[in-house]
């Protein structure tokens, strides 16, 4: 099998059998998050991305975008492996 891993995981909310966590990848690979909690038998019902290379999604919709501040490219240019 796949080696399957997170940086980080917390615990946001619990409720009786519902829980929000965040989840922190270093590299995400095609459905992931959803292999890695099934193999706790943990079922995903919703992901919702907050950020993607230290950038912040904010208020961007799903499809929208975004042009690049001249400081976010450095922080994606630092955070960059290599």
């Amino acid at each position: 099998g796949e080696f399957l891993a997170a940086r980080a995981v917390h615990v946001l909310r619990r409720g009786d059998k519902t829980a929000w966590l965040e989840v922190v990848l270093d590299e995400g690979r095609n459905r992931h998050i959803r292999r890695l909690l099934a193999a706790f038998d943990l079922q995903v019902l919703r992901l919702v991305r907050v950020a993607i290379g230290g950038l912040l999604v904010g208020d961007l919709g799903k499809g929208q975008w975004r042009v690049l501040e001249v400081s976010d490219q450095q922080r994606l240019g630092a955070a960059a492996p290599g």
